[in-house]
This record gives C-alpha cells, sequence and structure tokens, in this order.
C-alpha cells in the first residue's frame, strides 16, 4: 500500500478554473491551449510516498518534484530532479538509503529505474555501491544491473558488472570481480 503527498498542480483543475473564468464554455477554444496528452499530466513537488506492509512503514520516496503520467497503457512516475529512497528497519531507522539525479517508476510492474550518480548505501555495514543505472523490482525486494559498479567499505574497494543484490543492501552478487582488499581482511576471511 502507498501513500503519497506533495503540492500537486493539475492540469485538470487549471481547465475547471479556466471554464469558470471564461465568459463561455467554448470546449474548442479550450481545446486549442491543452493538447489531450497534457491533460492526462500531473507533476508535484516536495514529494513523499510512504510504502507500508502491515500497518509499519517501509519504504519512504522523496523527491523535489514528480510528473505522472496517466494517459499511457503503462504509468509512469518520473522524478527528473532526483529521488532518495529510504529502505526502513522495525524501528523505522534507514538501514539503506538509494539515491539518483533521476528515477522512473513503473506503478504496474512494480519496478524502479534510477539513473545518473546511482548510490545504495547500507548505513549499518557502511558499505556504498555506485553505479549509472539499478532496476529496484519492489515485490522481489532486490535492485541489480548489468553496468559497471564500484562497491567500497571502510576497509575494501571492488569493482565488477552485473551487480544483484536485495534492496536493504545486506546481501549482494558481483561478476568479474576486481580490486583492492584489506590483506587482514582477506587473511580473516581465509581462517
Amino acid at each position: 500500500m502507498s501513500h503519497w503527498s506533495g503540492r500537486f498542480s493539475l492540469l485538470s483543475a487549471t481547465i475547471l478554473l479556466l471554464s469558470f473564468t471564461a465568459c463561455e464554455n467554448d470546449l474548442a477554444r479550450v481545446n486549442r491551449f491543452i493538447t489531450r496528452d497534457q491533460a492526462s499530466v500531473e507533476t508535484g513537488e516536495d514529494i513523499t510516498i510512504l510504502y507500508s506492509d502491515s500497518a509499519e512503514v517501509k519504504i519512504k520516496i522523496e523527491g523535489p518534484r514528480m510528473i505522472r503520467k496517466l494517459s499511457t497503457a503503462e504509468p509512469e512516475e518520473i522524478f527528473p530532479e532526483g529521488v532518495k529512497i529510504y529502505f526502513l528497519d522495525d524501528q523505522k531507522q534507514p538501514e539503506s538509503i538509494l539515491s539518483a539525479k533521476y528515477a522512473i517508476r513503473y506503478p504496474f510492474q512494480d519496478k524502479v529505474i534510477v539513473k545518473d550518480s546511482v548510490v545504495l548505501e547500507n548505513i549499518k555495514e557502511k558499505r556504498k555501491i555506485v553505479t549509472e543505472e539499478l532496476i529496484w523490482e519492489m515485490r522481489r525486494a532486490i535492485v541489480y544491473n548489468n553496468k559497471f559498479v564500484k562497491i567500497t567499505n571502510p576497509t575494501d574497494t571492488i569493482y565488477g558488472y552485473a551487480f544483484k543484490a536485495t534492496q536493504d543492501f545486506q546481501h549482494y552478487e558481483l561478476k568479474n570481480v576486481g580490486g583492492k582488499m584489506a590483506i587482514k581482511a582477506m587473511e580473516k576471511e581465509l581462517k
């Protein structure tokens, strides 16, 4: 279940306002100013979307601006100025944070694609991934890509391709791995 808030400027409200302020209700005249595609677009500012499971908030999405396209067979929610997604633990504290400069959500697929300066950080583990694109499948609670990634923690830096992880970034898989690991960390893992 989701809940969103923000300041929305609905185009349909503008049309309604124009019809009240006009001297006459001439539909042809209104259609000259507004296309059908524009009438099925909502925009909002300072957006917060909350997702809950069993009345517990689990995910919080924030963005300075959202465009919701309703007219297509596949509706879209676009965050053209960036997004921050907080994955919350049982105490409603962030376990991990996903941020990017651009995001698009496909509600029917329960899928979000984030692009441009993507960072996924696990707060407790102090582990961070930096990449250019991630796909988040909400139902399966996973993130993945087939792109180059850089994973860092306080002692190591790992590079690779084809990343897949749980959305809290507790567990992950990486193909074509390379990087720098602290010798003591490797010795500890070998014992």
